[in-house]
């Protein structure tokens, strides 16, 4: 079976078609951490709230770690179990500030 899963992640296409169900969520949340910090970087008011960023990154990193789920590449693998530890590390963090 394992060979099976190897020949058809091989046949369907290149790294970034297999891996585009949590690429593009995860391109998305790391534009929505750079912005404010390139827009201080040149001097210019941002004129979204401070908070909206965080949000965005932490849907943007929620969706990241579901397209993982259906992707079954190594990669994937890997995102899969980073996205388990940062969202265990910021429940921790809640719980904490509580």
């Amino acid at each position: 079976m394992l060979n099976q899963s190897s020949e058809i992640n091989h046949k369907s296409g290149n790294y970034i078609e297999r891996n585009l169900p949590w690429l593009i969520p995860a391109i998305g949340t790391l534009v929505l951490l750079a912005a404010p910090i390139l827009l201080e970087l040149t001097g210019t008011a941002s004129p979204l709230p401070h908070w909206l960023p965080l949000v965005g990154a932490i849907i943007g990193s929620f969706l990241t770690g579901l397209g993982s789920i259906f992707v079954d590449t190594f990669s994937a693998k890997v995102i899969q179990y980073l996205a388990f530890a940062l969202g265990l590390g910021g429940a921790v963090i809640v719980v904490l500030m509580m």
